[in-house]
């Protein structure tokens, strides 16, 4: 997925959302800009032989543009393989 798709989709979750609602995503993420594995950094580059706009996106931008699209973080959870599940609420106010 490309940034600007990336961007797009937390806009549209941010517009459409019920207040309380929840949004969550799964899969790999780099955390402070590193990846957390070897396979992820493998498969990064596999992504992006495969798109060159497509690869394993912070951890923190994930967050960043959450808050700015007026949703919450909530959790961040540990999954199989080097995935993580990121939890995200949207704002009542926004």
């Amino acid at each position: 997925m490309s940034w600007d798709n990336v961007k797009s989709m937390f806009k549209g979750v941010g517009e459409n959302l019920k207040p309380g609602g929840h949004f969550l995503i799964y899969g790999p993420f780099k955390v402070g800009g590193n990846f957390t594995s070897e396979s992820n950094e493998q498969f990064n580059e596999h992504l992006k032989a495969q798109n060159p706009e497509s690869e394993i996106r912070d951890y923190e931008d994930m967050l960043s543009h959450g808050r700015h699209n007026g949703l919450s973080f909530v959790e961040r959870h540990t999954m199989p393989a080097n995935n993580m599940l990121l939890v995200f609420q949207k704002n009542a106010s926004f």
